[in-house]
């Protein structure tokens, strides 16, 4: 099939000339500020998004989606209580990290980081799970080990939240760590 007759320049999504294009994603956007555990952008242009805002003015035709974690609830990716790695049942069930209480990140609490978000022209949102965090040796892996009413009820309880603030998304989700293993595909 030749370039002109590829499916993805018909539906118009490519710039003029183009046959390629690269997806730039920020995983794990949050209102988290340097005071915190870490930044995720909630220092607003003063912190890593000001620097995505400075890439955008300086290429007009880059384009950046945000993931974004509704209520954000993880401080450290990698186990902080390794003493439950060694105990067979307690490895599976609570938490192996410490976390933030809860709605500490929700972002309904944080209306100046979605209000700077939302005025961010050249990037748009999509959904990275809600609390980004997972019981067991998986940490982020949000959705790991869930069956799909499980999945389906957090994923709606994200949206609820970004409808609540009124945060334009794309349709879609990257789920954290990229897990997706439920309990039964049929489930």
């Amino acid at each position: 099939m030749t370039p002109s007759h590829s499916p993805d320049l018909a539906s118009g999504w490519l710039l003029p000339g183009k046959q390629a294009t690269i997806c730039f994603t920020i995983d794990d956007v949050h209102p988290g500020r340097s005071s915190d555990t870490y930044e995720a952008g909630g220092d607003l242009d003063q912190g890593a998004l000001g620097h995505v805002e400075w890439l955008c003015q300086h290429h007009p035709q880059l384009r950046v989606t945000l993931l974004v974690t509704a209520d954000w609830r993880e401080i450290s990716p990698f186990p902080t209580r390794k003493f439950l790695s060694c105990i067979a049942y307690l490895r599976d069930h609570p938490y192996r990290t410490k976390t933030l209480p809860a709605a500490t990140m929700l972002l309904s609490r944080h209306p100046e980081f979605v209000t700077y978000l939302k005025s961010l022209p050249q990037l748009d949102c999509a959904l990275h799970g809600i609390y980004h965090i997972n019981r067991g040796l998986h940490i982020a892996e949000e959705f790991g080990g869930r069956d799909r009413r499980e999945c389906q009820s957090k994923v709606q309880e994200a949206l609820d939240i970004l409808e609540e603030v009124n945060l334009p998304w794309s349709p879609g989700m990257c789920s954290p760590a990229g897990g997706y293993r439920m309990t039964s595909p049929r489930q």
